[in-house]
């Protein structure tokens, strides 16, 4: 079951942009992208989503507790058990830069992904001992599965604004830890600093911006 649902407005104008251009004599598609998609409330059912964080298994992601890449711009992303909101489980996505002088900066968000598939963002905690924020609404990370031209909101908070959109796929990229095929790039902006984003399924995030993943 889908976890009970607000439809966006932001959501389904991105959406309809996909569509736009398709002729209305068309075949019906079945649903995909963000189709039908809607944001949990701000009271969502534990039962919607999957029991246990090694059941996180969205396959553009690769968000499995213990996983560890490098960046060749320093950048180190770990997954690891985070917290649970309201009894559901979450992993905390970790993102940092390798500094000469510790600590370094440092950001969690928390993930959690539904029973169809979808991966939810529901908080954030910056700095090693900051408080997490839950935010009021949860934002879509990424569709289970994941179509050019779709476009959403991740995240609204206070200080916080994160939009995506899938601008590209059957990207091919070449990077230090191996060469990948059909990826998705997502643009994202995130309080009006564009970057972007390359998923291989599979594999999970190989480029964050111009930095290519050198381990994994």
């Amino acid at each position: 079951m889908t976890p009970r649902l607000r439809i966006t407005a932001a959501a389904l104008a991105l959406a309809a942009t996909a569509v736009a251009g398709c002729s209305s004599g068309s075949e019906p598609s079945p649903p995909a992208g963000v189709d039908g998609l809607t944001i949990p409330t701000q009271d969502p059912d534990p039962g919607d989503f999957v029991d246990e964080v090694d059941e996180v298994d969205h396959p553009w992601l690769q968000w499995a507790p213990g996983t560890f890449r490098e960046f060749e711009d320093g950048t180190i992303l770990s997954v690891t058990v985070g917290p649970a909101r309201d009894g559901i489980a979450t992993v905390a996505v970790s993102r940092r830069a390798r500094a000469e002088v510790e600590p370094a900066e440092v950001i969690d968000d928390f993930m959690a992904q539904d029973r169809d598939g979808n991966v939810w963002w529901l908080g954030r905690q910056e700095g090693v001992s900051g408080e997490v924020t839950w935010f009021d609404e949860p934002g879509l990370f990424l569709p289970a599965t994941p179509r050019r031209g779709d476009g959403w909101v991740m995240a609204t908070a206070p200080g916080l604004d994160v939009r995506a959109q899938i601008v590209d796929d059957g990207e091919d990229v070449v990077v230090p830890a191996g060469d990948f095929e059909d990826g998705i790039v997502l643009e994202i902006v995130e309080n009006g600093v564009t970057r972007y984003e390359t998923y291989v399924r599979g594999a999970g995030l190989v480029e964050n911006d111009e930095a290519g993943l050198v381990t994994r």
